[in-house]
């Protein structure tokens, strides 16, 4: 598989945090990428490892974009995401995933603003 789903584990999260202490006051860059990672594991949360320019079939994007496959067919059929045809397999450049998967999720975000704010206005106890 190109795209590597990490679900790191509590020992995994407890290592990456002691990594992350005793880095502490180093001379390592905050921008170096295996810092990063060690944030992401100690984090806890879900995240993927995927190279540049990274193309991906649709089980890895509906993976990605939490949705079936099925579903992504549809989105894609309606012009939702580009892609195109290799050996008449569809294929999806990450980069153009990830971008759609952004917006989307600003849209919800930005929903649910507005009903927080709603239910707010209406004592609703938010």
């Amino acid at each position: 598989m190109s795209l590597i789903s990490v679900n790191p584990n509590q020992v995994d999260q407890e290592v990456a945090k002691l990594l992350l202490n005793n880095f502490a006051g180093s001379t390592i860059p905050e921008n170096s990428v295996i810092l990063k990672l060690i944030e992401l594991v100690a984090s806890g949360k879900n995240f993927f490892i995927a190279q540049n320019e990274l193309e991906i079939d649709i089980d890895e994007a509906a993976e990605l974009l939490n949705v079936s496959s099925s579903y992504l067919m549809k989105m894609l059929d309606q012009g939702e995401i580009p892609y195109y045809l290799s050996n008449s397999v569809r294929k999806l450049k990450l980069e153009e995933v990830l971008a759609y998967k952004e917006v989307e999720d600003l849209k919800r975000m930005k929903v649910l603003d507005e009903l927080t704010q709603q239910a707010q206005e209406l004592n609703m106890g938010y």
